[in-house]
């Protein structure tokens, strides 16, 4: 698996911030879905997404592949999810903030040290070398569903560097656009992500969820690429939530816009438009969410 990785980045860029445990919950919503094949991929509804953009999606879409190293020089991977998005002619890399960070995990430190950009459709696109801004600082905690329930990340959304080494004509293919600024979100609009389903298993604990090791495969699919759907439940100022399903893993997946059965508030320019970068569940609720996305500073 390692021949797949690019890990050249070293030790000046680590991080000096301290975080809660790597485990960020992620939150099994809807227990009737089934996964299927759809074209030369997945998702659990086809009724919410055409085979084009179904297949468009899985292309765009990047596992990140996420080494840390700790106090006592062991080596650790972790996996999450990202995507690279048109801004002004060049293809920025993005994912959530706390997949780039050091955290404190089990009493011991995890050094962000690199992270590899695999294609989910390997075809004409090796990994990728993504590099992250140095001295990344912690957002301002901002309570979004109640004076209970914050997210410790803050606005958990980072940005790529504008240089690192890309492989550029097969990336612009590979990127997402951004939906229009402005535009108006609302409870009942179709969103998904796609994600691929990697070595770490799905157990009922980490999608909070009493079901079985069956159910879920039902749910999820096995090995391979997949679109899970949903609606939007709740806009806020800088997030969305939905109630598509997710796993531990699939932190960082664009979220987009689906093109079937969208309510008149999406247009069809909209559909497959990049809206908002995927963080987890929502603490305390069956739901999921993501932060907006908007442009970063230059």
């Amino acid at each position: 698996m390692f021949r797949r990785f690019v890990r050249a980045l070293g030790p000046d860029i680590y991080r000096k911030i301290t975080f809660p445990v790597k485990e960020n919950a992620e939150k099994l919503v809807k227990t009737g879905r089934t996964t299927v094949p759809f074209g030369a991929n997945y998702t659990d509804d086809k009724d919410a997404i055409s085979e084009t953009l179904l297949d468009a999606a899985c292309r765009n879409a990047f596992h990140l592949y996420l080494y840390y190293t700790t106090e006592d020089d062991e080596f650790e991977e972790a996996h999450g999810q990202c995507g690279f998005v048109h801004l002004g002619g060049v293809a920025r890399a993005v994912t959530a903030l706390h997949n780039v960070v050091d955290e404190e995990k089990e009493g011991k430190m995890w050094l962000f040290h690199h992270a590899a950009a695999s294609p989910l459709d390997p075809t004409s696109l090796n990994s990728q070398r993504v590099q992250w801004p140095k001295g990344v600082k912690q957002a301002n905690i901002r309570p979004y569903v109640g004076a209970a329930n914050e997210w410790r990340y803050g606005v958990d959304v980072q940005w790529g560097t504008r240089h690192y080494n890309l492989d550029f004509k097969n990336i612009q293919r590979r990127s997402f656009q951004m939906v229009a600024k402005g535009f108006d979100f609302h409870v009942g609009q179709k969103v998904g992500i796609a994600v691929e389903r990697c070595e770490a298993p799905i157990t009922p604990e980490n999608v909070e969820a009493n079901v079985t090791q069956e159910e879920i495969k039902r749910i999820y699919g096995g090995q391979g690429t997949v679109v899970y759907t949903g609606e939007i439940t709740h806009v806020g100022q800088q997030h969305i939530e939905y109630n598509l399903n997710s796993f531990r893993g699939c932190s960082g997946a664009i979220v987009f816009l689906l093109d079937k059965g969208q309510p008149p508030t999406v247009e069809q320019r909209h559909h497959g438009k990049a809206v908002a970068v995927h963080a987890g569940g929502v603490p305390g609720e069956r739901m999921n969410f993501g932060f907006l996305l908007t442009e970063p500073n230059p």
